[in-house]
């Protein structure tokens, strides 16, 4: 099965920088809040990604709305914004990592590899 990747961002931009560099994996390039959530909440996902840039509402509450839905996979933010106290409050509202743009590729890249990593670690085997 491969490998699947939430994208929440109105723009184009990001998803051809991850097609590039995660060939092996399927994207959900949502446009709105609503369709990301449906797209997590009924299919094996790897990562959730929002560009938070995109929208009115806050990283931490776009990170809420997934967590209140029991979504238990990283979310990573994506923003240009540099205030400590929104990254903070977004950290304590759900996100597994904040990154502030502009950033560069190759580090944009393995810091997302790093989050799918850190997720299969910690996924628990059913019996």
């Amino acid at each position: 099965m491969k490998e699947t990747i939430v994208l929440l961002d109105r723009n184009d931009i990001i998803i051809n920088i991850l097609k590039k560099h995660f060939p092996n994996y399927k994207f959900y390039h949502d446009r709105t809040l609503d369709k990301a959530l449906s797209h997590a909440t009924v299919k094996d996902i790897s990562l959730i990604i929002i560009m938070q840039d995109s929208y009115d509402e806050t990283g931490g509450f776009l990170c809420q709305q997934f967590r209140m839905h029991d979504i238990n996979v990283p979310i990573v933010l994506l923003t240009s914004s540099q205030d400590d106290y929104d990254a903070v409050i977004t950290y304590e509202l759900g996100a597994d990592d904040y990154i502030v743009l502009p950033i560069n590729e190759r580090v944009l890249v393995a810091r997302l590899k790093a989050n799918i990593r850190r997720a299969h670690c910690c996924k628990v085997k059913k019996v």
